[in-house]
Order: C-alpha cells, then sequence, then structure tokens
C-alpha cells in the first residue's frame, strides 16, 4: 500500500489540486479511504475538508459495485482472457467471506470498518455482491463501515501519524518517503518593468501553492542582493522561481553558480527587454510564466564566465552597451523600451574605439573595435535574430560578432544597415561560434554582463560551461 500511495502523490503532485489527489486515492481499491487520510494528513488538508473529500471518494464506487460486479464477472467468465482472473479474484474475495455469512449486516459493517489489510469498501461490496446480499441491505452497512473506518484512520493520520510526520523537522519524514510538499524559494525584484509585479504577486503565489509547493518569498531589497541569497539559500528546495529583468536572473545564475548543489530555476520575466525569457520562449505574461515554471520541464542550459564573473546569455562592450545599467529605472518605469532608446542616442555623437586581440581555437585577429558581444541568445537588446537564427542553448559554444570601427560616416552606414538587415558584412565584422575566447586590450575596457556593468578590464577569459544549470521552459 505504501509504494502505491506515494506513485499516486507523486504522479499527480503539481498536476491536480492537493484535495483531488486525496479524492482519487480514496476511489482506488486497496488505497480507498484511509489511503486518502494518510495523503491527506502529509500534505497537511485540514481535517475537514479531508474527511469530506475521502468519504465521498471512497461511497462514489460502491453502489456500481454492489449492483454490477456479478453480472460483469458472469459476461467476463464466458471469456477465455478474463475468466482465470475473474476466477481468481472471485476466490480471493470469498476467502474472506466468513465474518460476512456469519453475521451478516454487522459482519459487513465491522469487515469495511476496521482498516485490516485485505479489507475495505471495495472487497466488502464486492462480498456482498457474491453472497447476494440485496442492495438494501449492504448499501447501509457499507457505509456504516465507511464512517467506522473515518473515525479510526481520522484519529491515527492526524493524531499519532500526524505528530510524527509534523514533529519531524520540517520536511525530513516527508523528504524520506518522497510524499511532501515541494519547497519553493520565490525572489523578485519590486521595482523591475514597471513594477507589474505588484498587482500579480498574489495570483502568482497562489498559482506555486496549487502546484504542491511551500514557500518562501523574498524581495530584492539592493543591487546584488539575489546572489548572497541564492549563494547562502540552504539545502533542500526543489525549485528557485525568480521575477524581474536580465539582471536579476544574472544575479541569481551568479549565486546559484556559486553553490555546490545547484537548484532548477524558473524564471517570471518583468523587465523592459527580457533577452533571455524571449530566447527560451517564456512567455512575458506573468502568470503563464509563473505556470511554466512550477509545471515545465527542467532545459540544461550553457552559462558563461567572464574572469571570476558569471553571466548567462551576453557578455559585450562597446556602443550602446552600457545604455541598460545607465538608464535610470524611474525613467524605464515611465518610458519602457523607449527609455532605452532616448538612452541609446546619446552615445551616437562619440563612438569609442579599443585596440584588441582576439584569440580562440576558431580565430586569431586583432584590430579597433567599436562593439563586440559574446552571447547565447536569440534575442539582443530586444531584437531577434541579430546574431544569427540556428542558436542553440546548450551546444556548448558562443555566438561571437566584433564590429571594426568605420573610417567614415559611409562605412559607419554600412554597417548599421547590416545588424538592421540581421546580415553579416566581413568587410566590418567578425563573427563566429567558440567555447573559450580570450580578449587582450590595449587599455581598459568597460564590459557589460547580461545588461549589468561587469568592471573594466585589459584581459578577458570567456568561457562556455555546457549545460552548467537547469531553467524551467515550456513543456
Amino acid at each position: 500500500m505504501d509504494g502505491l500511495l506515494t506513485w499516486f502523490m507523486e504522479a499527480l503532485n503539481g498536476k491536480v489540486s492537493k484535495e483531488l489527489i486525496v479524492f482519487i486515492i480514496s476511489m482506488v481499491p486497496i488505497l480507498e479511504l484511509r489511503g486518502g487520510l494518510v495523503a491527506a494528513s502529509v500534505m497537511q488538508i485540514d481535517i475537514v475538508r479531508a474527511i469530506w473529500y475521502c468519504v465521498v471518494g471512497n461511497i462514489i464506487p460502491v453502489p456500481f459495485i454492489l449492483l454490477l460486479i456479478t453480472p460483469v464477472f458472469n459476461w467476463l467468465k464466458k471469456t477465455k482472457t478474463f475468466r482465470p482472473l475473474v476466477e481468481k479474484l472471485e476466490s480471493r474475495a470469498m476467502g474472506k467471506s466468513e465474518q460476512i455469512e456469519k453475521y451478516q449486516f454487522w459482519g459487513l459493517v465491522l469487515f469495511v470498518g476496521i482498516p485490516l489489510p485485505g479489507t475495505g469498501a471495495w472487497t466488502g461490496s464486492l462480498i456482498a455482491s457474491l453472497l447476494g446480499v440485496k442492495f438494501k441491505k449492504a448499501f447501509p452497512a457499507v457505509i456504516l463501515g465507511i464512517i467506522m473506518a473515518t473515525v479510526i484512520m481520522s484519529v491515527f493520520s492526524y493524531g499519532l501519524l500526524g505528530a510524527l510526520i509534523h514533529g519531524y523537522p520540517k520536511g525530513e519524514w516527508r523528504d524520506a518517503f518522497g510524499m511532501g510538499e515541494k519547497k519553493l524559494y520565490f525572489i523578485y525584484n519590486p521595482h523591475s518593468g514597471r513594477e507589474q509585479i505588484r498587482t500579480r504577486l498574489a495570483d502568482i503565489l497562489q498559482i506555486f501553492s496549487e502546484a504542491g509547493y511551500d514557500m518562501e518569498v523574498c524581495p530584492t531589497r539592493e543591487r546584488k542582493d539575489a546572489v548572497k541569497r541564492i549563494r547562502e539559500l540552504p539545502d533542500g528546495y526543489d525549485l528557485v522561481v525568480c521575477s524581474g529583468g536580465d539582471g536579476t536572473m544574472d544575479e541569481v545564475v551568479q549565486g546559484m553558480m556559486q553553490r555546490e548543489k545547484k537548484i532548477p530555476i524558473g524564471y517570471i520575466p518583468s523587465g523592459t527587454v527580457n533577452d533571455f525569457a524571449r530566447s527560451l520562449k517564456i512567455p512575458r505574461n506573468m502568470l503563464k510564466a509563473a505556470r511554466i515554471a512550477v509545471k515545465g520541464r527542467n532545459f540544461p542550459c550553457d552559462m558563461g564566465t567572464f574572469n571570476e564573473q558569471h553571466f548567462v546569455y551576453i557578455a559585450a562592450f562597446g556602443i550602446f552597451t552600457d545604455v541598460a545599467y545607465s538608464t535610470n529605472q524611474n525613467v524605464k518605469n515611465v518610458l519602457g523600451h523607449m527609455a532605452y532608446l532616448l538612452e541609446g542616442m546619446k552615445r551616437l555623437a562619440n563612438i569609442p574605439s579599443y585596440h584588441m586581440h582576439l584569440y580562440s581555437g576558431e580565430l586569431e585577429t586583432e584590430g579597433d573595435f567599436i562593439f563586440g558581444m559574446v552571447t547565447n541568445s536569440r534575442s539582443v537588446g530586444g531584437f531577434k535574430s541579430i546574431i544569427g537564427r540556428k542558436v542553440q542553448f546548450d551546444d556548448g559554444v558562443f555566438e561571437v560578432t566584433f564590429i571594426q570601427r568605420p573610417q567614415n560616416p559611409v562605412e559607419l552606414q554600412e554597417i548599421l544597415g547590416a545588424i538592421i538587415l540581421k546580415e553579416i558584412d566581413s568587410k566590418y565584422m567578425h563573427s563566429f561560434r567558440t567555447s573559450r575566447l580570450v580578449v587582450e586590450a590595449d587599455g581598459e575596457v568597460p564590459w557589460t554582463l547580461d545588461g549589468e556593468f561587469g568592471g573594466e578590464c585589459r584581459s578577458a577569459v570567456i568561457q562556455n560551461h555546457q549545460k552548467a544549470l537547469e531553467i524551467r521552459v515550456e513543456g
């Protein structure tokens, strides 16, 4: 019974409500009401609601068994395929019929009501039907037996067993038997995007709860707060879900990569651009994204390191790359994506370039570059397919694009035209794939990692870590 009960709870958990799980278990032979009440206690369902769902679930099959099982068995015994099975079931049932034959009504009540192996409403109804006990006598006896079993199992499940389960350190017993509530850590940036999380928070938490998760909820309070919290998060959590922009996701990944035990990450995008979510086809609708976070599949995704720092989908320098972190958050909240465009216009008046040497297994070159990006994304800055359409997120390589300094306005126009048309112009661009890239510059270069300032350096080693973290995507 324990193995069957565990299987049902694990198979249904997160797919239907806890109450429906209990209801289904109570309808199943062998498990019946006793299994339903044990499951309800483990899942911490209120005893009154648990009894209602378990009793109704256990009663539903009874009239069908009493009225239909005998003619169904007689029909099945006419076939060679099912006759041995039916005769075996009848033999087993009749082997337990002595008490019912001897004491009739009260014998059936006790048989159903005392929760011992091989007893219960299913077997009692089957025996009553095979013995020819009339429905108007058998049905009330089975109902009384179910009521008796309810009293006994309620005391056991919510008394003795409940003390055992809930007296252990939180979750220890349930984790040991694989039957407990899953644990979820939800961290969100309350200021991301246009602060839309404030109006969706209750609905998101409801989705998590209905999926069977025991939650801890934490808003971020300052920059890099998520890094510390995820890094120091105790083991025992089954899922981390974050909500915010690309920067929030980056901080969660930074913290997760610093942990020995990695935990799958769900992502609810609420930022202005949300490049990473776009690439993995995670919807911008926050409630749809929340459902994917708890019900989707785990996708093993590549992650990158930039010297000692981790990043999710892009390391970049040059023109426009500082727009994301230099644009005021309040302006972004008011103007949205337009705020980035307005901030970017200021950069056209002064385009810096950097003399660099590039080293990888695929390419060695040097030149003066106004822009460079190492990406694992189909979307950059909200624009899709700039770096190609055949991007894989688990192939162990990055897509690399470096743009040389134009010598005159005509060359600049040609470069911008190639970007808009999503084409690589080999006269001005170097584009290739690699798992490791070393960049040596003559001076300090400011880099951006996932839209956040990544520091200034002369030398950078950029490395792909294949399938380093699991991200929840639509199943």
